[in-house]
């Protein structure tokens, strides 16, 4: 079974791995809109967000490892964790050599991912059974970014 998606904003096309002008569905929901408005007040983000990805994984399921569309999206993307406590795997290759580092993401936490964690590591939410010798049961991650359309 796939992780269940909502977009919010602006729709992404995983396949064409674009954002198109005639991709956008609406205004964020209030909630959204006042998360975005949070983080831009805090300085987290230089822009405020107009695009929001709401990620349900259950159990084993994770996402495979890529960098979000460099032309699609400006500035960092900001992924708010809730429910439990996963690991974000990053992994870069520099020549032969494969550097690998993994980041627990607390339940409650907001990542920013920005410079070259953002444009040249990539990252995942691998899939897996247990997290730190717990199984895993739900969490749900809300990206937020900056369309570039």
């Amino acid at each position: 079974m796939k992780r269940r998606v909502q977009h919010y904003g602006w729709q992404y096309d995983y396949k064409a791995r674009r954002v198109s002008p005639d991709s956008y569905i609406g205004p964020l929901p209030d909630w959204a809109h006042r998360l975005a408005e949070r983080l831009l007040t805090k300085g987290v983000v230089p822009e405020l967000p107009d695009q929001v990805i709401v990620n349900n994984y259950d159990g084993a399921q994770g996402i495979t490892k890529h960098i979000d569309c460099r032309e699609c999206f400006r500035g960092p993307v900001v992924t708010l964790s809730l429910l439990e406590t996963w690991d974000m795997v990053f992994t870069r290759r520099i020549g032969e050599q494969t550097l690998r580092y993994e980041q627990a993401l607390p339940r409650r936490s907001a990542a920013v991912l920005d410079g070259e964690a953002r444009s040249v590591w990539l990252h995942e939410i691998p899939e897996r059974l247990k997290e730190h010798g717990v199984s895993r049961r739900r969490r749900i991650s809300i990206t937020f970014r900056k369309v570039a359309v």
